[in-house]
């Protein structure tokens, strides 16, 4: 990967988070395996982890560092938060690669967020996602995301007023990003598969996030929302 090359071992960590599922075992297992990976991070919901997974993946030998632990209380960014205050424990990683392991990304779409994410400017190389038109689609989100580590470190991490009512705190630290910085985020690859669980109800999925975008933007000043949807072509 032409990008991940210019990256010395060690730099690129990918934080998931768990909930409700016990084959993140398999997606570690997986990732473990994936050049530029050198640290996985996993944030797991205590209350939605019937097979203690933090546990089953200690008991596991691993090529690469895999940290596992219970977030409590949980929360979208709060695990986040807790996750990349581990980060500094694995030798600090320049880029944290954010990931739902309903996502299946190719080598090539992982370089180029890579490659974009690091630029010594950038926020983050983000991905959007096949079959995926609505707003809360069209942004960067921790879904499949790459994040400059120092970015999420001046910024002081994700925004965790949002946890209760609709996350979206990755749009959130864009906006921010931008109105302390004035940088913005790099599309980096198109057409990412994921897979939504069956269960999901999408339509109060989509209205969640759009009341948390808005929630979000209602924190910046009207100047650094335009800015930023003008970009994301949300406008």
């Amino acid at each position: 990967m032409g990008g991940a090359d210019a990256l010395s071992a060690g730099q690129l960590c990918v934080v998931l988070r768990s909930f409700g599922n016990a084959e993140i075992a398999k997606a570690v297992r997986f990732l473990a395996d994936y050049d530029p990976v050198r640290h996985i991070v996993v944030a797991v919901d205590p209350n939605r982890d019937p097979v203690d997974t933090p546990l089953r993946l200690s008991v596991r030998s691993w090529p690469i560092t895999v940290a596992a632990f219970h977030a409590e209380p949980y929360g979208w960014a709060r695990s986040l938060n807790t996750a990349l205050g581990i980060l500094p424990l694995l030798t600090e990683p320049a880029l944290v690669w954010t990931l739902s392991n309903e996502v299946n990304v190719t080598p090539a779409q992982l370089d180029a967020m890579i490659t974009a994410a690091s630029h010594e400017d950038a926020i983050c190389g983000f991905a959007t996602f096949a079959d995926r038109a609505e707003p809360s689609y069209r942004v960067p989100r921790n879904t499949c995301c790459v994040w400059r580590r120092d970015v999420l470190s001046d910024l002081n991490g994700f925004y965790e007023g949002g946890d209760s009512t609709g996350g979206m705190e990755d749009y959130e630290l864009i906006l921010r990003a931008h109105e302390q910085t004035g940088r913005l985020p790099t599309l980096a690859a198109t057409d990412v598969s994921l897979s939504i669980r069956p269960e999901t109800d999408m339509d109060a999925k989509l209205a969640l996030e759009a009341s948390a975008m808005s929630a979000a933007e209602a924190l910046h000043s009207p100047a650094t929302v335009a800015a930023v949807r003008r970009h994301l072509r949300l406008l």
